[in-house]
């Protein structure tokens, strides 16, 4: 039995990154590609803990998609740990970002999930295909990868 979706999003606060990169390719047309990814980073005897999650998102992507093919890749990054991790853009708009609005972080973690979720949605709506779009989604993950500034506050 899989835990609560509300286990999962406390769960996803301490363990999930979310992240998009912008690379360049000399071999392409477009010479600017942008990857967004959701992961999640554990020891390899957490094994199970990510075939769960693997489980929860392919569940809910089967309904949403459907298709009956795995959400996202558990992968070996070293000998001591696993990741879980999303690239598929429409499995990040369709099934990720549907999650995490009716699943929120709490605390520091949910603007930059807001601004992950954004950013996910104009890749998908292809915005980044030409430069006004890819102008728009660069100033986004400027946003996104930009650290909130912080107030000098005494207590």
């Amino acid at each position: 039995m899989l835990p609560s979706n509300q286990w999962f999003s406390g769960f996803f606060y301490g363990t999930s990154s979310f992240k998009v990169c912008v690379y360049t390719r000399k071999d392409s047309k477009s010479k600017e590609h942008f990857q967004a990814e959701f992961s999640i980073f554990l020891p390899k005897e957490d094994l199970a803990l990510l075939n769960s999650v693997m489980k929860l998102f392919t569940d809910l992507g089967s309904k949403v998609l459907k298709k009956d093919s795995s959400v996202g890749i558990i992968v070996k990054v070293s000998d001591t740990h696993l990741e879980y991790r999303i690239r598929n853009v429409k499995h990040l708009t369709n099934v990720i970002v549907p999650y995490f609005k009716k699943y929120p972080l709490k605390g520091a973690r949910y603007d930059k999930v807001v601004r992950f979720c954004e950013i996910c949605s104009l890749l998908d709506k292809q915005f980044h295909l030409d430069e006004t779009g890819i102008k728009r989604v660069k100033e986004k993950i400027n946003s996104f990868n930009s650290k909130p500034k912080q107030k000098d506050e005494t207590f």
